[in-house]
């Protein structure tokens, strides 16, 4: 039987308007907010807070009665939202002395498990774990205490070290690309070199000096593609032209 001339057509208006209200739902959902700090949250960290001032950063500095600065307040969000644990990303209220150290850390709001968040919480072996750490100049620290929460835990972290200005951080897959591993792509590799027009791309050459190729790591751009059961880094190999 044949189609009638006006099927297509109907077809398209009916795909405009499915985008159309897709649009408007994300337009008109509501915006999930975290209420504004208080001098209660300081108060858990800094007892003596009499006053709380924002600074150009977003952090609040809290001062007590005398106005002597006794550390600041920092929230990860909106800086971390992209960064996504076992089920969602997570916003942190991060509390740091007078020297910069992690004096403290309250899970203020976040998207995955409950039972995953509930044992990082404060007070927790992994937020212990945190405690002296300087986020705006030292490298993350290895958490402890993660248990079942591994990916929960590591978001945490990155979250931080991001909120602070770290690029391309991953806790998930640590480990220096070694030389072995770019064999399994290119079995004459004999150096590896950081590639100076791609970050993170590494530049392989055989023992005759003479450019093989590349090889790109998908982690940290794909730590926040899960599979069952977590997310899971590749080894790419890139020919000389850059074309993979």
């Amino acid at each position: 039987m044949k189609q009638p001339f006006w099927a297509p057509a109907l077809a398209r208006v009916w795909r405009l308007l499915a985008l159309a209200c897709a649009a408007w739902l994300l337009h008109s959902a509501p915006n999930r907010s975290t209420p504004p700090l208080s001098l209660e949250d300081a108060r858990a960290f800094f007892p003596t807070t009499a006053q709380l001032l924002p600074r150009a950063d977003g952090a609040l500095a809290a001062q007590d009665e005398a106005g002597q600065s006794l550390g600041l307040l920092v929230t990860t969000a909106p800086e971390a939202d992209g960064i996504v644990g076992y089920a969602g990303p997570s916003n942190l209220l991060v509390a740091l002395d007078a020297g910069g150290s992690i004096a403290g850390m309250r899970i203020l709001e976040s998207a995955d498990t409950p039972a995953h968040v509930d044992g990082l919480q404060q007070g927790s072996r992994f937020a212990q774990s945190l405690l002296g750490w300087r986020p705006a100049s030292e490298p993350p620290p290895k958490p402890e205490g993660l248990g079942g929460s591994t990916l929960t835990g590591l978001a945490l972290v990155e979250g931080i070290a991001k909120r602070f200005g770290a690029k391309a951080v991953s806790l998930r897959f640590p480990d220096p690309l070694m030389l072995e591993e770019a064999r399994f792509l290119f079995p004459d590799a004999a150096g590896l070199a950081p590639d100076q027009q791609q970050p993170g791309w590494q530049a392989v050459s055989g023992a005759d000096g003479a450019l093989r190729g590349y090889v790109v790591r998908t982690s940290p751009a794909a730590d926040n593609v899960t599979g069952y059961a977590g997310p899971t880094e590749c080894l790419v190999a890139v020919a000389p032209d850059r074309q993979t």
